[in-house]
């Protein structure tokens, strides 16, 4: 296929993949920051750029490139799930609540939102939000054991031990048929 069309985004683009696949990702590197350079609107290329970049813990740059592919479709989860691990994964929480509040306050969230979202709020000491929405996403995900452990922690935070109890025991019986 090189051969017949040599000068084909989409054939490098699939070449990076596969070195991607194959655990070389500085070659890999160098054909995605050639394409977003010559061809940025070839499907799904930040979002593969950026997982390459996720994968080698360069978060900025993972970052970056999910921003990008958030702005080009707001509607992208892809994209929001890749901003929020970046913004928690840099420490950046007060950023991280302001991304997620917004998107998730009227409906239930995915579970990786609320778990983002609760840790951020954690580290940014606002337990109390944390909990709320731990509370909430208990309610669309109730044998969840990462909610019942992360609700544990919190109400020990707090001093709500009997609370913090009986999120123990949830835990030790979630997900049990």
């Amino acid at each position: 296929c090189q051969q017949k069309y040599p000068d084909s985004p989409h054939l490098a683009q699939f070449q990076a993949q596969m070195l991607v696949h194959q655990g070389r990702y500085q070659e890999a590197e160098t054909i995605y920051t050639q394409l977003l350079a010559s061809h940025a609107e070839l499907p799904d290329l930040r979002h593969e750029a950026a997982m390459l970049y996720r994968r080698q813990g360069a978060w900025e740059r993972a970052l970056a490139l999910f921003r990008d592919e958030l702005s080009a479709d707001s509607t992208d989860d892809r994209a929001v799930t890749g901003v929020s691990e970046s913004l928690i994964q840099l420490g950046r929480y007060k950023d991280a609540v302001d991304l997620l509040v917004p998107r998730f306050s009227n409906s239930p969230a995915p579970l990786w939102a609320a778990l983002d979202l609760s840790l951020a709020c954690q580290k940014l000491d606002q337990y109390e939000k944390a909990i709320a929405v731990l509370s909430r996403a208990e309610k669309a995900y109730p044998h969840e054991k990462s909610i019942h452990f992360r609700l544990m922690r919190l109400y020990t935070l707090t001093n709500q031990m009997d609370l913090a109890h009986k999120e123990g025991s949830l835990f030790a019986g979630a997900n049990k048929p």
